[in-house]
């Protein structure tokens, strides 16, 4: 590695630079080795998020400068970023940065799932990853818009102190927030000027892939979004449904009819995953021995499957993950081979525009802009600061109760393994420690937070 590459991941270490898009992969571990390709996904796939394009439309000049950056240091040969060609105001914008910058930008059609790592990959290299492959093993970096946001901030030596929300929904004014880490999501939500419902269900992530939450739960470095939703809707019911449920109708009423496959994004980019298969041994067997269900782990858990395939109303999304969780326990994995497998012929007539998922899930009455606003920073009296807010092994406490710590202050880091150090997001006083989290009490109020 060399010399600025080390510095690079040093200073996107010391800033506690996470996947924000995502699980919450530690970044400064994708830049400890070569890489031809560094690829911003700004797809944006989810339905009706809106963080990633309000980041490339206000502040576009500092993720891009940031892709730069991190494509000398590794001396990648390509740096791309990726949005939907709808968003022409926001394609004008990066035209600009790109071409101060050198940078490549790629413009795809609007459909779902296009920010699965794989299908972005494809499209921006044209061939996709074998199966079971991750990106780092063909040379290729894929970043969130935020996470390239944040390593820009730690380039300045800014750690990451704060998280963008997209706040959306059965709410009176849908925005995108710039909130302290920790804020309880109920503060978000009051932003937004309340729930517009009486009965609801309170979902963080995205409608297809997210789960629900607690109001009181703190906002992470993972948190993109906080939808609001009638719990009559289809898109509340899939949620609320026990995983108990999921799997005995599952047993019970799949009728093997394989569209569930015919439809799976990874199925049509050549990966030998075929959900149809899953569920049928699923109905007769109990013996996770079998080899159709290591194929499982090639699940990307978009729930094209189970949202759009299935004329049943099961899932074989729900299902897949529950046998990705079993087998990992019994350390059962897929078995990579050599093979490199090209799309289906078919692939382009068979996917997704957006705007079905929208229906399907009956929010389509919610799909509008939800822009950028501020947030009062001094309704926020208390930080809630969970020590696992990524991959990997928690963070360690470095500060104890009564302490008095600065917004940026490093208040726990990772002594061994995998993992993300933490900074304080409010000033304060530390008002209590424990095995998951470190709470700081604001001792006085600060200025809305602006852009």
């Amino acid at each position: 590695m060399s010399e600025t590459a080390s510095l690079l991941v040093e200073k996107v270490q010391n800033a506690g630079v996470v996947g924000a898009g995502g699980a919450g992969f530690p970044t400064h571990i994708k830049y400890q080795g070569q890489a031809d390709h560094v690829i911003i996904n700004g797809a944006e796939c989810e339905p009706l998020l809106w963080v990633d394009k309000e980041i490339m439309r206000l502040r576009a000049t500092q993720v891009i400068s940031a892709l730069r950056t991190v494509m000398e240091a590794i001396e990648a040969k390509q740096g791309v970023i990726v949005i939907k060609r709808k968003y022409q105001d926001i394609v004008d914008t990066l035209k600009k940065a790109c071409s101060r910058f050198q940078v490549d930008l790629e413009l795809i059609d609007d459909y779902y799932p296009a920010g699965d790592e794989h299908v972005l990959i494809h499209e921006v290299t044209g061939e996709p990853l074998p199966p079971g492959v991750i990106p780092a093993h063909r040379k290729i970096i894929v970043n969130n818009v935020e996470t390239m946001l944040n390593v820009n901030n730690a380039l300045q030596g800014e750690p990451v102190t704060e998280k963008w929300v997209t706040v959306t929904g059965a709410v009176a004014k849908p925005s995108t927030f710039i909130v302290p880490l920790g804020t309880p999501i109920k503060l978000l939500i009051e932003a937004a000027g309340g729930v517009t419902e009486t009965d609801y269900t309170v979902i963080s992530g995205g409608p297809m892939m997210g789960s629900i939450i607690n109001p009181e739960s703190p906002v992470t470095k993972t948190t993109k979004a906080i939808l609001v939703f009638p719990s009559r809707l289809p898109v509340s019911v899939r949620h609320s449904t026990s995983l108990a449920d999921i799997l005995r109708l599952s047993k019970r009423f799949c009728i093997q009819c394989s569209f569930c496959t015919q439809l799976c994004p990874r199925y049509l980019l050549g990966h030998p995953l075929e959900p149809h298969r899953i569920m049928r041994a699923f109905a007769y067997s109990n013996d996770l021995t079998l080899d159709v269900f290591r194929l499982a782990h090639l699940c990307c858990e978009c729930g094209v499957c189970s949202v759009i395939a299935c004329p049943m109303g099961i899932s074989p999304m729900d299902v897949n993950k529950w046998l990705k969780k079993e087998l990992s326990q019994r350390g059962l994995r897929y078995e990579k081979g050599n093979e490199q497998r090209g799309p289906r012929a078919d692939r382009n007539m068979r996917l997704i525009p957006s705007k079905n998922v929208l229906r399907r899930l009956g929010i389509s009455s919610y799909d509008h802009y939800a822009g950028y606003r501020k947030f009062d920073n001094s309704k926020v009296q208390e930080v809630r600061l969970l020590l696992k807010q990524h991959v990997g092994n928690p963070a360690v406490p470095k500060v104890k109760t009564g302490d008095q710590v600065k917004k940026g202050d490093l208040i726990a880091e990772v002594v061994e393994g995998i993992g993300a150090s933490l900074h304080a997001s409010i000033s304060g006083v530390v008002k209590d420690v424990t095995s998951e989290m470190i709470v700081i009490r604001a001792e006085k109020q600060s200025a809305a937070r602006g852009v």
